[in-house]
């Protein structure tokens, strides 16, 4: 699934115009995002695993913003995550001698900036 997003990404996520939202938000549904009304996913915000994301209605995720996703990433109504943001939704268990990755999810609150 990953390969297939990968591909997808590359060839129609990223080259669509800016203001395109709707055909970005039609790409990430079909790839199990759950994609609110009006919300806004710019064309170079990378999304690690879609089905792992839910955008609320009039949220948005700006250009450049890393979106790592390997636990459930929530940004609610009306929230917007900037340039250049990261959002790491995992860390490792640094006790762990095998150093392993631990999927941490991550909820951003409605009109949170």
């Amino acid at each position: 699934m990953r390969l297939a997003w990968s591909v997808a990404w590359h060839a129609l996520y990223r080259p669509s115009p800016t203001f395109l939202h709707s055909w970005r938000r039609l790409l990430l549904r079909a790839f199990g995002a759950k994609i609110g009304l009006a919300a806004h996913p710019y064309p170079n915000c990378r999304i690690w695993a879609p089905w792992n994301l839910t955008m609320g209605r009039h949220s948005g995720i700006a250009n450049n913003v890393d979106v790592y996703s390997v636990a459930q990433i929530v940004v609610g109504d009306f929230a917007t995550i900037s340039q250049y943001a990261h959002l790491c939704a995992a860390t490792h268990d640094y006790e762990d001698s095998e150093f392993r990755l631990l999927p941490k999810p991550i909820a951003i609150g409605d009109r949170a900036w």
